[in-house]
């Protein structure tokens, strides 16, 4: 048509292909070095990056990833100097609970063990007690041994009369006087040689210490060919303090030493004008050294009463432990 311009024929192709891109505009000074060659931008660092380009290794890049590494692990150690410290101080805190619980706990452990030895204490003294009245009730008993069981029960009394004349002759009929006589409450022993004790009760206390001079004085008393031994009847309890001490009276004996024994439990040993007492194996030595006795010698291959001693002496601890527990029982 008359006036119109007329079009350019296109390229059959062009149709398949998207428009180009519009180019970034380049300034003037990019513009004077376009027509270099790439050896001589190579030569003169001038390059135009792009994204597929990799980055240039030089120190301002160095200096970027150091730093960015060194706040990434700042960034990292504060937040996990921040947890540890939200754990230490929750430990901390429970720490400091647990120390004013322990000083309670101390605290009332140091009182729970004062109470302890105040409370054994007491039941020492109480067991003490006990002990001595008991024995006390026992004061007019005496315990016969070797007395034979073919002596009935009804024969016990005229035997008991016939033995205590034979002590005492002058003893009245009053003081003859029995409360009870009876074998100890035991099982019979199947073994014909093998006796149970004898107890009885005397009515007058005077009577009963009469007897049993006589029959210190005269250390065997034989009745119808029968050793027969009289002892005054005591609790357990005193019995086994005695037999711990047995060693030491054996000493005492073999160094000519008399002593006799307390109520409450004590061996007594009058020295130089001044009573001097024992209760337990453990003053043993303190006791011998307060009498000016010596020590016994060290152990031999013979045993003797020095050795036995010494053996008593060094147990005397676990004897103790020993007799502590019979008193709670």
């Amino acid at each position: 048509m008359a006036g119109k311009p007329q079009r350019k024929n296109q390229c059959p192709v062009t149709k398949f292909f998207p428009p180009a891109q519009r180019q970034v505009e380049i300034s003037p000074k990019e513009q004077d070095g376009a027509g270099e060659d790439p050896e001589h931008e190579a030569r003169s660092g001038r390059h135009s990056p792009t994204d597929s380009d990799p980055p240039v290794l030089n120190k301002d890049f160095f200096d970027a990833l150091i730093t960015k590494m060194r706040r990434g692990v700042q960034e990292d150690t504060e937040k996990a100097l921040q947890t540890i410290r939200a754990e230490v101080e929750a430990l901390t805190e429970r720490t400091e609970d647990l120390e004013v619980k322990m000083e309670g706990i101390s605290n009332e452990q140091a009182e729970t063990h004062e109470e302890v030895l105040r409370c054994g204490e007491a039941i020492r003294h109480i067991q003490d007690k006990l002990e001595d009245m008991e024995n006390r009730e026992r004061r007019q008993n005496i315990r016969l041994k070797n007395i034979p069981e073919s002596i009935t029960h009804e024969e016990l009394q005229p035997y008991l009369r016939r033995l205590f004349l034979q002590l005492v002759p002058d003893l009245s009929e009053h003081d003859l006087h029995t409360d009870r006589a009876h074998r100890a409450l035991a099982q019979k022993s199947a073994d014909p040689n093998r006796h149970r004790d004898v107890v009885l009760r005397m009515h007058a206390y005077s009577a009963k210490d009469r007897i049993m001079s006589a029959a210190r004085e005269v250390r065997t008393v034989t009745m119808d060919g029968v050793q027969i031994q009289l002892y005054n009847d005591l609790s357990q309890l005193t019995i086994n303090k005695r037999n711990a001490l047995r060693p030491l009276t054996s000493y005492l004996r073999d160094q000519g030493v008399k002593y006799r024994w307390g109520f409450p439990f004590k061996l007594v040993v009058l020295r130089n004008g001044r009573h001097h007492t024992v209760t337990t194996p453990e003053d043993a030595k303190n006791f011998l050294k307060a009498l000016g006795i010596p020590l016994p010698p060290q152990k031999s291959n013979r045993p003797s009463t020095e050795e036995t001693l010494e053996t008593t002496l060094q147990e005397a601890p676990r004897t103790s432990e020993r007799l502590a527990s019979q008193r709670l029982r």
